[in-house]
C-alpha cells in the first residue's frame, strides 16, 4: 500500500495511458524505470552491510542522486535529458557493479532488460536513440567480457554471490517478460484501435452523400468505393469491382472525351476538378462534380488515385433557373429606355442595362462591370457627391425621386428624372438599391421654351398694344388739330403726319402678320426667283421715307436651282432692306445697299451690306430679341429682326451680323436647298 501511494504521487494515473491505445506512455515508462532503479539501489544498500564494503554504499548515493535528477527533469518537461541521464547512469552503475562483484553475481544479466526497455521509453519513433543506447550497453558488456569481470576485486563470500546471481537472474527475466508482454499488449490494443477506427471511418464515409473512391495506379483497379455509389449511380458496388471500365462507360458520350483529358491532367498536375454528366441505368442524366488527387511514392511514381464525386444535378437545375430568370430580368431591363442599375450594401454593381453602360461611357468616360465599387476613384466624376448622397439616403430604406443635371461639364450634360428604390429581403432588411434614370432633357428644353414663349407672349401683348396705340393716339391728336386749325394752308402738313402714323401702324400690323404666318403655316417647297423677290421688295419699300436716296445693287449668281419657301425668303429680304433704308446716314451723299446671292446644290448664301449708321458692338447679340431698339433714333416696331431670325431658324438656316458704327452693317444668311436635302422635309 505504501509503495502504491508513492507510485501514485510520483506517476499520476492520468499520465499512464496513451490516448486511444491503452498503452503506457514512454514518459511513464521512464518514471517507472526510475522507481525500479531506486528500489534496486535500496536492495544493494542492504547488500553493502552484508558485504562490509564502503564502495557499494558510495555507488548507492551517487546513482540515487542521478535518478532523483532524472525524475526532476522528467517532471520539468525536460524529458530527453531525463532519458539520457537515466540510461547513461544505469549503464555505468551496472558496469561498475558487475566489475566489483564479478560474473558470479550475475549483475551483467540486468543489461538485457535495460536494453529491452529502450523500446518502451523511446517508442517506435525514437529509433536513433534506441540504437545509441543499445550500442552503449553492448559496448560495456564487451568491456566486461574483455576484463573478465575483474576490473575491481572484492572479497565476497561465494554463498552471497550465488544469492546475488539468483536474484539478478530472476529480476532480469521478470523485466524481460514484462517488457515483452507490454509490446504484445501494445500490438494487440493498437490493432483493436485500428480496427475500431477503420470501422468508424467506414461508417462515416458510408453515411455521406458523396461518392468516395480510390483506384490503384497505373491499372485503375478499384480499391475502395463507399455505398453512396449505389444510390447515386444506381449500379451495385460489385459491378465496379468486376469491371474497372464501368465508371467511364457511365459518363455521357458528349463528355467522355473531356473526362479522359481531365484524368490526364490529374496524372500530370497531381490534382484537378471537373464537372460532367452520367447516364443512369434507367436512362436518366445526372450532373457530377469530381475532385481527384494523385498519390505518389517516394520515387514520384503514381500509386493511387483518390477522388470525391458529388451529384450536383439539383444545383445545376437551380443555376439554370437562376440564369433563365436573370436573362428574363435583363431582357426587361433592356426593353426600357430608362437607365437602370442595382448595387449591394457594399456599393458594388449587381446588374445594369446597356442604356446605363452607354450613359456612363458618354457622360463620365467609364466602363462599368459587375462587382465594381462605385465609391472609388470619383466613379461619377463631379457628380459623385450628389449621387452618393442620394444612394446613402436610399440605403436607409427611403424610396424617392429627384431631378438632376448630370454629366461631364466639359463634355455633355443631361437632365434626368431619377428614382431610387431600396431593395429589401423578406425580413425588410435593405440588401441594396436600384436606380432608374430617365432622360428628360427634351422635356426640360420644352419647359424652358414654354417659359421663354410665355415671357415673350407677355412682352408681345404689352409692347404690341403700346406700339399700336401710339400711332392711333397720334392720329387722333392730329385730327383734333385739324378741327381747331382755321388756316387751311396748314392742313396738308397735318395730313402728311397722319399718313406717316398710318404707315407706321400698317408696318407694325404687317410685322404681326408675318410673325403669325411664320409660327403657324407649314413650309412650302418651291422654286425661288431671287430677282423677282428683290424687285417686289423694292416696290413695297419705295414709299418709305428717304427710300429714293438709296442706291440698291444686286448681284445674283444661281449655279443650281434653289428650292425653299418663297414667301418666307421675301420676309427675310424685305426686313433687311427695310432696316438699311430706315437707318441710312443722311450725311452720306451716296447711300447704298449691296445684295449678293450665291446658290449651289447644298445651300443659298445671301449677303446684304449697307453704309448706314451701323450698330454698336455692345448691341450685336441683342438686335434679334423681340422689341429691341438699339437707340432713341430707332422708330421701328422692334419685331423686324426678331421675325427675320425666327424665319431663318424655321428654314433650318443661319444668320450672322457684323457692323461698325458710322461705317455700315453686313447681314449674311445661309439657307439649305430643300429639294437636295430631303431629310429636312421628313423632319418637318
Amino acid at each position: 500500500m505504501i509503495l502504491k501511494k508513492i507510485r501514485k504521487i510520483l506517476f499520476p494515473e492520468d499520465q499512464l495511458l496513451q490516448p486511444g491505445s491503452g498503452a503506457i506512455s514512454p514518459v511513464i515508462w521512464l518514471g517507472q524505470l526510475c522507481y525500479y532503479g531506486i528500489s534496486l539501489l535500496v536492495f544493494y544498500l542492504l547488500f553493502r552491510y552484508e558485504a562490509r564494503t564502503q564502495l557499494v554504499g558510495l555507488l548507492f548515493f551517487v546513482f540515487t542522486a542521478a535518478h532523483l535528477l532524472q525524475h526532476y527533469l522528467c517532471r520539468s518537461e525536460q524529458r530527453e535529458a531525463a532519458r539520457y541521464i537515466f540510461y547513461l547512469s544505469a549503464n555505468v552503475f551496472l558496469f561498475l557493479s558487475a566489475s566489483f562483484l564479478g560474473s558470479q553475481a550475475g549483475i551483467y544479466l540486468l543489461f538485457f532488460p535495460l536494453i529491452s526497455s529502450t523500446v518502451a521509453v523511446y517508442g517506435l519513433n525514437g529509433k536513433k536513440q534506441i540504437i545509441l543506447m543499445v550500442v552503449v550497453s553492448f559496448a560495456l558488456l564487451g568491456l566486461l567480457d574483455l576484463t573478465n569481470h575483474q576490473l575491481f576485486v572484492l572479497n565476497i563470500p561465494q554463498s552471497t554471490l550465488r544469492a546475488f546471481y539468483l536474484f539478478n537472474f530472476l529480476l532480469s527475466l521478470s523485466f524481460i517478460l514484462y517488457f515483452v508482454s507490454h509490446l504484445v499488449l501494445i500490438t494487440t490494443r493498437t490493432q483493436a484501435v485500428l480496427r475500431e477506427s477503420e470501422a468508424r471511418l467506414s461508417s462515416i464515409l458510408n453515411s455521406l452523400d458523396e461518392i468516395i473512391w480510390a483506384v490503384s495506379m497505373p491499372d485503375y483497379k478499384l480499391i475502395y468505393l463507399n455505398t453512396a455509389a449505389d444510390q447515386v449511380l444506381q449500379f451495385p458496388d460489385a459491378s465496379f469491382l468486376e469491371d474497372k471500365r464501368k465508371w467511364v462507360q457511365l459518363v455521357h458520350s458528349h463528355d467522355r472525351k473531356a473526362y479522359g483529358s481531365f484524368h490526364e491532367n490529374v496524372v500530370r498536375l497531381g490534382a484537378a476538378e471537373t464537372e460532367y454528366r452520367i447516364t443512369r441505368k434507367n436512362g436518366e442524366i445526372r450532373w457530377m462534380h469530381e475532385s481527384c488527387k494523385m498519390i505518389r511514392n517516394k520515387e514520384g511514381e503514381p500509386v493511387r488515385l483518390e477522388g470525391i464525386t458529388t451529384d450536383i444535378t439539383e444545383r445545376k437545375r437551380t443555376e439554370k433557373m437562376v440564369k433563365q430568370q436573370s436573362e428574363k430580368l435583363q431582357a426587361i431591363l433592356e426593353s426600357t429606355r430608362s437607365s437602370i442599375f442595382a448595387i449591394d450594401t457594399q456599393y458594388r454593381y449587381l446588374s445594369f442595362n446597356s442604356s446605363y453602360q452607354t450613359i456612363m461611357q458618354l457622360a463620365y468616360r467609364r466602363r462599368v462591370s459587375v462587382g465594381t465599387d462605385i465609391t472609388a476613384h470619383d466613379h461619377f466624376g463631379a457628380d459623385s457627391g450628389i449621387l452618393l448622397t442620394h444612394l446613402n439616403r436610399a440605403m436607409r430604406g427611403e424610396a424617392f425621386s429627384v431631378t438632376e443635371e448630370l454629366g461631364d461639364p466639359e463634355y455633355h450634360r443631361t437632365w434626368y428624372e431619377i428614382t431610387f428604390n431600396p431593395i429589401q429581403n423578406e425580413n425588410g432588411t435593405v440588401t441594396g438599391v436600384a436606380m432608374f434614370a430617365r432622360d428628360i432633357t427634351e422635356r426640360k428644353q420644352r419647359e424652358n421654351e414654354l417659359v421663354r414663349t410665355n415671357f415673350e407672349l407677355d412682352s408681345f401683348v404689352y409692347r404690341s398694344s403700346h406700339d399700336m396705340r401710339a400711332p392711333l393716339r397720334s392720329i387722333l391728336g392730329l385730327v383734333n388739330l385739324i378741327r381747331m386749325e382755321d388756316d387751311p394752308a396748314k392742313h396738308p402738313e397735318l395730313l402728311y403726319l397722319i399718313e406717316k402714323s398710318v404707315n407706321k401702324l400698317d408696318t407694325f400690323i404687317l410685322d404681326l402678320i408675318n410673325f403669325s404666318r411664320n409660327s403657324r403655316l407649314s413650309i412650302a417647297t418651291e422654286p425661288v426667283d431671287f430677282e423677282r423677290i428683290i424687285s417686289e421688295c423694292m416696290e413695297n419699300l419705295r414709299y418709305m421715307e428717304r427710300a429714293d436716296r438709296i442706291r440698291i445693287v444686286s448681284d445674283i449668281q444661281t449655279e443650281e436651282p434653289f428650292f425653299s419657301d418663297r414667301s418666307r425668303i421675301a420676309i427675310i429680304l424685305q426686313n433687311l432692306l427695310s432696316n438699311s433704308i430706315k437707318y441710312q446716314r443722311l450725311q452720306v451723299h451716296d447711300p447704298y445697299i449691296l445684295i449678293s446671292i450665291r446658290t449651289d446644290q447644298q445651300q443659298a448664301y445671301i449677303r446684304v451690306e449697307d453704309n448706314g449708321l451701323g450698330i454698336d458692338e455692345m448691341y450685336l447679340d441683342k438686335i434679334f430679341d423681340m422689341f429691341f431698339r438699339a437707340s432713341l433714333e430707332s422708330y421701328g416696331s422692334g419685331l423686324g429682326l426678331y421675325i427675320t431670325r425666327q424665319v431663318v431658324e424655321k428654314l433650318k438656316g443661319g444668320i450672322h451680323v457684323s457692323s461698325r458704327p458710322q461705317v455700315g452693317t453686313i447681314f449674311t444668311v445661309t439657307l439649305p436647298n430643300r429639294v437636295l436635302v430631303p431629310a429636312l422635309v421628313e423632319q418637318e
